[in-house]
């Protein structure tokens, strides 16, 4: 079965979770260049209309401003509206075209929450293999 939690909820349950500890994530320049490294020069963009082609070719110049508001949104703990917005594309799975059931649903992010995410996903399985957590 299926949970659906509103913004509300959600806020009040984690409400208390200590935005200190978000302070300790690594956001370097580095990472953010290793993240866009990771994209498909071809994926389809998002909400935001930036080609992936366009990040790749211009990363050097895009790496300080990314790392700077990447740090902005862990210390003040939110992300700008556009990064949360995803276009929803039905994919057919095959089978008849008239029946909603043999289509699935595909979302395409913005390239730069991608970015943001690889960033967060690579601190996290850091901090979890070097504390035992997990096993490389």
């Amino acid at each position: 079965s299926k949970t659906t939690v509103t913004d509300e909820e959600w806020k009040e349950i984690f409400n208390n979770v200590n935005q200190e500890d978000l302070i300790d994530i690594d956001v370097t320049e580095s990472a953010i260049l290793d993240a866009i490294g990771e994209l498909n020069a071809n994926s389809a963009a998002g909400p935001d209309d930036i080609p992936a082609l366009f990040i790749i070719k211009t990363k050097e110049s895009l790496a300080l401003p990314l790392r700077i508001l990447l740090r902005k949104s862990l210390d003040e703990g939110d992300i700008p509206d556009i990064l949360k917005l995803a276009n929803i594309t039905p994919i057919h799975k095959g089978g008849s075209k008239t029946k909603p059931e043999q289509y699935r649903p595909v979302s395409l992010t913005a390239h730069i929450m991608k970015i943001f995410e690889r960033v967060m996903k690579n601190n996290i399985m850091t901090h979890l293999i070097k504390n035992s957590l997990i096993n490389d």
